[in-house]
């Protein structure tokens, strides 16, 4: 899908981890960190998603040596299972998470790496941000596998990404749907995608009105399905834990009127809800049930039971926050997750190219750690269980969507001069910060 790409790019090399870990580890130890969270391709175990397909064994030994350095420079690792990486067999023969089969392979590739990696790993986390993946892959077809339902006209929308419920269709010929006649910026989750002229690509068809339930409905039976296998057979002998990672933002009321703090709620319940109610109460919102209807699938008894309580830690991926206003009139004839909770986000961004130097001096990333973090530590104080902060990220990284045009690292990576590792000045505050603590 290198089409769906801001530049083009792809991730084949990104930044080279595969062939330069010690150095990267190095670079944490050095820093004082003292654990490495990281996912494990599940492509790169099982390239065809199953064991009966054949295993890849130079992916199965780049883990152990990975795993082994980290135990060498006293890192512990906290390990994902599934980063959105599904093997394309899987997608290809079934429809991947629009399948309930996914569940029993994807319950086989974790029994799988449970058995070869779980004497060193103590931390497991079954799935990252399963939101962004219903969202991106399956409402805006953003992201892999790029399903998304024909464009759509609307007011607003869930997450104020614009307004058309498929951005990657739309056709740049009418100037009147774009600003400025030639810019259409839309926010996609955590970042801004903006297209300057250029047609996207169409889609490869999709319902987003119902999909993303089906896909989110799976995750959460699959993510349970490997919780249940954990707990049964791994967790007396290998004494770990297991959690999945959630992401959300805060929604904060865009005026004091009611409508506006009940609007903030029914946000909250379609982006963080939808999936940590289910983990918590065994079923998904309320809001969510009375909004969404039919569309939205059900737990069987066994179901809910199986995933109520199906993690021993949650991880909380969070960035921003957004401003919410009610938005009664913004469902269509064609139901999309985009419009079911009938609500709008006010938000106005922007973004520049810095140069390398000014990449380098990156004092604003220093004042987002320095403010979360204060909070993180006033939370603790206040009682909540928080165990530990990971930063994202540790090195500027291929961002899916938008390939290399962004860079949310610590560590400045020169794609113009063989990958060299330079640290920011976010990087040279971490390790400051950790030497003192």
């Amino acid at each position: 899908m290198t089409e769906k790409i801001r530049d083009g790019s792809n991730g084949d090399v990104a930044v080279d981890h595969h062939n330069r870990y010690k150095e990267d580890i190095a670079i944490m130890k050095g820093m004082g960190m003292d654990a490495y969270r990281f996912s494990i391709s599940w492509s790169k175990i099982l390239p065809n998603g199953k064991l009966s397909g054949g295993k890849n064994q130079d992916g199965i030994d780049y883990y152990n040596n990975l795993l082994k350095e980290l135990q060498d420079k006293g890192l512990e690792p906290f390990v994902t299972l599934f980063h959105w990486d599904l093997p394309q067999a899987l997608e290809d023969e079934y429809g991947g998470f629009l399948s309930p089969k996914i569940v029993d392979h994807f319950l086989e590739y974790a029994d799988f790496c449970f058995k070869t990696f779980g004497d060193r790993v103590k931390n497991w986390i079954t799935v990252n941000e399963p939101w962004t993946y219903c969202y991106g892959g399956y409402v805006t077809g953003a992201l892999a596998p790029g399903r998304c339902s024909a464009p759509t006209k609307h007011v607003g929308g869930v997450l104020g990404w614009g307004r058309y419920s498929c951005w990657q269709q739309l056709s740049f010929s009418n100037g009147e749907d774009l600003a400025n006649n030639e810019t259409f910026c839309v926010i996609n989750d955590q970042i801004h995608a903006r297209a300057r002229g250029r047609k996207q690509p169409r889609h490869i068809g999709g319902d987003s009105g119902r999909e993303p339930y089906i896909v989110a409905h799976n995750q959460l039976l699959a993510h349970a399905a490997v919780v249940k296998l954990y707990n049964q057979n791994y967790k007396a002998s290998q004494k770990g834990k297991i959690g999945i990672t959630n992401v959300t933002k805060w929604m904060i009321p865009y005026s004091e009127s009611k409508k506006d703090h009940d609007a903030a709620q029914r946000a909250i319940d379609f982006v963080f809800g939808w999936f940590m109610d289910p983990l918590t109460t065994g079923d998904y919102p309320q809001n969510m049930r009375n909004l969404v209807g039919s569309r939205l699938p059900r737990f069987t008894v066994e179901q809910s039971a199986m995933v109520k309580g199906s993690f021993d830690f949650i991880g909380v991926n969070y960035y921003t926050a957004r401003y919410v206003v009610d938005a009664p009139n913004t469902s269509t004839e064609n139901p999309s997750y985009i419009t079911d909770p009938q609500i709008e986000f006010k938000r106005v961004d922007e973004r520049d190219n810095p140069s390398i130097l000014a990449a380098c001096v990156d004092k604003h990333r220093i004042k987002y750690f320095y403010d979360h973090l204060s909070l993180v530590q006033k939370a603790i104080k206040d009682g909540v269980k928080v165990k530990g902060y990971f930063a994202w990220s540790l090195l500027d990284n291929f961002e899916w969507s938008e390939g290399y045009t962004v860079r949310f690292g610590i560590n400045y990576i020169n794609y113009k001069d063989g990958l060299k590792r330079h640290p920011k000045l976010s990087s040279i505050w971490f390790k400051m910060l950790l030497k003192s603590t």
